[in-house]
């Protein structure tokens, strides 16, 4: 993935950076290749977006590994300013606040606890 990530951000435009879609793309290629191995979720940031791909886990009561790997909860009541959100990712849900289980194989770009684009793969 590094170095899809430089050919991304060093081709073209040596100042411009890379649209959402562009490194969603990297991210994405990454996880499909990942999973060929076994479970993998994963948190990557670049900086500027958090991703974070579910895959499998080992479910902790069955022992078994399937989906759910990553649960996600809003948060607008935590922000500590106007206009802030939230967002919270954990592999088993912290509490009983609502929490939502995030599909096998689904990758999610955040920005500012903001979930900025999403792909299926």
């Amino acid at each position: 993935m590094i170095k899809r990530k430089v050919e991304v951000f060093t081709s073209g435009c040596p100042v411009c950076e890379p649209s959402v879609e562009i490194r969603m793309d990297v991210v994405v290629e990454f996880a499909r290749m990942l999973r060929s191995y076994g479970p993998a979720s994963f948190f990557y940031s670049d900086g500027d977006l958090l991703f974070a791909h579910a895959d499998r886990r080992i479910q902790p009561i069955t022992r078994e590994v399937s989906a759910p790997a990553l649960y996600f909860l809003e948060c607008p009541s935590v922000a500590l300013e106007k206009n802030q959100s939230v967002i919270l990712m954990a592999s088993l849900p912290l509490s009983d606040a609502g929490w939502k289980p995030m599909p096998e194989g689904q990758v999610i770009s955040v920005r500012y606890g903001e979930v900025v684009s999403s792909a299926q793969l």
